[in-house]
């Protein structure tokens, strides 16, 4: 609109230097031509809301108040999500893909309006809401990996290896909190047969 000449029409400054009826055919010339190109660039939908505003500035405070209101909406609901996902809480016997896909799914809900929630995020609410058998991997993660860097996926394939070695009993893991934590060549060992294992993909 600055370019058209007409932006003082939508946002006054309090100043004219023109005066008496020239100012005022003036002004009315500038917010036709204002409302005109106001008008061309909104969709069918808010032309409809608009169709009584008899001038340009009316269409304008409109639309700013709309909009306002939108983001104001969209942070309730950008706060809303985030409590959610700071009060979830695995359940018993609840199965580890089922958790990690209520949180990412989440996640993709805060994301879509516009937040944030990254890998890291994502890591610290899963490792400090899991159940209590999966402390002592939580912990060698945490001690052999830089979090900041961590793909959460591959912090959930190594929950899922855990959980799946202690359904099966081998090699004689315990899930119970007498769990002895693994060498830092165990996990080198064990993160060598993971990457292995997933080299026709990514292991889900």
């Amino acid at each position: 609109m600055e370019d058209q000449g007409v932006w003082e029409i939508m946002e006054p400054s309090g100043e004219t230097s023109e005066q008496g009826a020239m100012a005022v055919a003036v002004a009315a010339a500038k917010d036709r031509k204002a409302k005109a190109h106001l008008l061309q660039c909104l969709p069918n939908d808010l032309l409809m809301q608009v169709d009584g505003k008899k001038t340009c500035k009316e269409v304008w405070d409109s639309m700013k108040a709309r909009f306002v209101m939108a983001d104001r909406v969209k942070e309730a609901r950008l706060q809303t999500l985030k409590s959610k996902f700071d009060a979830m809480w695995m359940k018993e016997e609840e199965p580890l893909n089922q958790y990690v896909g209520s949180l990412t799914g989440m996640s993709v809900k805060y994301n879509n309006l516009g937040g944030r929630l990254d890998d890291a995020a994502l890591e610290k609410n899963l490792f400090d809401t899991v159940l209590e058998r999966f402390i002592n991997v939580i912990v060698g993660i945490e001690q052999f990996y830089d979090l900041k860097k961590l793909p959460f996926e591959e912090a959930v394939v190594w929950l899922k290896a855990f959980e799946e070695r202690t359904k099966r009993g081998a090699g004689g893991v315990r899930s119970d909190s007498r769990q002895l934590l693994l060498t830092q060549s165990e996990w080198e060992t064990c993160q060598k047969k993971l990457v292995g294992e997933g080299s026709g993909g990514r292991r889900s």
